[in-house]
């Protein structure tokens, strides 16, 4: 058994006590050295910071009686985020109607990139509708053809995006 399927075999009973889905687990390299082992969790509703901390602690004892991660490292226990990864078929039957990203290992159409809708799913693979009008393509891919596929969340106006200045006003400045 790998890292990663002996790592969701210990989380996933606790995730499951806690009333939350086990959405991914990643060993990553730390900015500075060292290593993170992420794990996302969710529910219907999100998840809040307190959850999150409840099933680090689980997790953490878990881990300290069994150790199948070599060497040093932090847990992270937190929410997938808004541009979540899809990694199973479930994940995909979850989002379709959503807009998602790919980087497929192959060549698709010529390119590894695309982003579009997804419109359908089953235990092969996916297929997303990239362009829009005449121009409309529905490409397939099997999962064990794609690197990585995530959702796009989408803003609903500019003014709304971190960093971003919202539109002018007909205010007048004040005068200092």
């Amino acid at each position: 058994m790998d890292t990663i399927s002996a790592l969701r075999v210990l989380a996933e009973p606790v995730c499951e006590s806690w009333g939350v889905e086990l959405v991914d687990i990643e060993i990553a390299n730390a900015e500075g050295g060292g290593r993170v082992l992420r794990i996302s969790i969710d529910k219907d509703g999100g998840v809040n910071l307190d959850l999150c901390a409840d099933v680090s602690r689980e997790i953490s004892r878990a881990l300290d009686e069994n150790d199948p991660v070599d060497g040093r490292y932090f847990l992270e226990v937190g929410s997938p985020g808004l541009e979540r990864p899809l990694r199973t078929p479930a994940h995909f039957a979850r989002f379709i109607g959503h807009k998602v990203a790919v980087k497929a290992s192959v060549r698709v159409e010529g390119e590894r990139r695309h982003t579009g809708d997804l419109i359908s799913s089953d235990d092969d693979g996916f297929t997303i509708a990239v362009g829009e009008g005449e121009s409309r393509n529905e490409l397939r891919f099997a999962y064990a053809d794609v690197e990585r596929v995530r959702t796009v969340f989408e803003w609903a106006t500019q003014a709304q995006r971190p960093g971003q200045k919202s539109e002018p006003s007909n205010r007048k400045k004040a005068p200092w």
